[in-house]
């Protein structure tokens, strides 16, 4: 097994040996960092608080604080998720954003509407070694997709897919993994027929393409509303507990002891769906990453998630994803989403 493989699957298991115990102070570093290139979307999409204007000081990340993110992520990290509330590519220095990391060793992951990839920056991001692109499309057809997706055009966002995808063949790269997302919600599922979806992934024959995937509408932190999701409960809803065998039951989120956020301006969040900075735990620019880790804001998030407080931190309180089905304490949802990480990430 080459070393830095086996070295990643050492700090996965260890992270996650953390969870387990439901330490309140961590020993192991956070594995996985999302970092917010910027806040800022070029699209309206109806199930994004930012799509709905709710911005918080829009702005971009500067190159001396992401430098100072990676340089010291460098020693603990498996990888680095270039996610926010905002469209990566909206980012001008964003090739040399996971370029950076890459070269720091880093598995660097990126999810983007797609329409704003030119031929040119799509092949910049692949020859600077992206390892892993979603293209968060959420419908079959053209009125689905702009009905979602609002500001998109469908022609546009397929057709800037294709092309990324015939760059990645033309350069016989293995790399990114390239994924085509789909959230399932209602407005999806309405067209979602078979011939429709051949007839959409008929456009990538022959490419490329390592998955599609498909995502069940949580709520979240609330941020989800209940017409889109399909329940007030959209992932425990749909979850079948199996006959009354496996119940749903209340199961601690694994990010605090696993993962930080970092948002543009260095400000440090427990979730990556804090869109509303409703519980900030530090700023990056100022402190280390490892000082914030185990402060005193983390530790008490911790404590209250652990023993099934939730209802005292806003930011978690109407969170349906703490209530799942389990395994020895470890969430099935977790375990599937792991398994998940190591095929687009690892073991390839």
């Amino acid at each position: 097994m080459p070393p830095r493989l086996l070295g990643n699957l050492r700090r996965l298991w260890a992270a996650a040996a953390q969870y387990r115990k439901r330490l309140t102070i961590c020993p192991h570093p956070p594995v996985r960092l999302w970092i917010e290139p910027t806040n800022v979307c070029n699209l309206r999409c109806i199930s994004c608080p930012t799509g709905r204007g709710h911005v918080h000081a829009p702005g971009r990340m500067a190159s001396g604080l992401y430098r100072k993110l990676i340089d010291e992520a460098a020693g603990f990290a498996v990888d680095i998720n270039l996610i926010g509330r905002g469209e990566a590519f909206l980012h001008p220095g964003i090739d040399g954003m996971v370029r950076y990391a890459h070269d720091a060793g880093l598995n660097v992951r990126l999810e983007t509407n797609a329409t704003l990839l030119t031929e040119e920056m799509s092949e910049a991001v692949i020859r600077a070694g992206l390892d892993f692109i979603s293209f968060s499309i959420d419908g079959y057809v053209k009125k689905t997709y702009e009905s979602i997706r609002r500001g998109g055009v469908f022609e546009q966002a397929v057709g800037n897919v294709v092309r990324f995808l015939e760059i990645k063949k033309r350069l016989r790269s293995r790399k990114p993994y390239a994924s085509v997302q789909f959230i399932q919600t209602k407005p999806f599922l309405e067209t979602a027929s078979r011939e429709n979806e051949s007839r959409f992934k008929a456009a990538f024959r022959g490419l490329p393409l390592d998955t599609y995937r498909y995502v069940t509408p949580h709520r979240y932190v609330g941020e989800i509303e209940e017409h889109l999701s399909g329940s007030r409960y959209g992932y425990m809803r749909r979850t079948v507990p199996g006959r009354g065998i496996i119940r749903l039951r209340y199961t601690p989120c694994p990010y605090p002891w696993m993962s930080m956020h970092i948002l543009w301006d260095g400000t440090v969040a427990p979730c990556c769906m804090d869109f509303h900075r409703r519980y900030l735990l530090g700023d990056a620019g100022k402190s280390a990453l490892l000082d914030i880790w185990n402060a005193e804001q983390m530790r008490r998030i911790r404590e209250t998630i652990a023993s099934g407080r939730h209802g005292e931190v806003p930011l978690c309180a109407s969170c349906d994803l703490l209530y799942q089905t389990s395994v020895f304490g470890v969430s099935t949802k977790s375990i599937k989403d792991f398994k998940v990480f190591l095929k687009e990430n690892l073991l390839r």
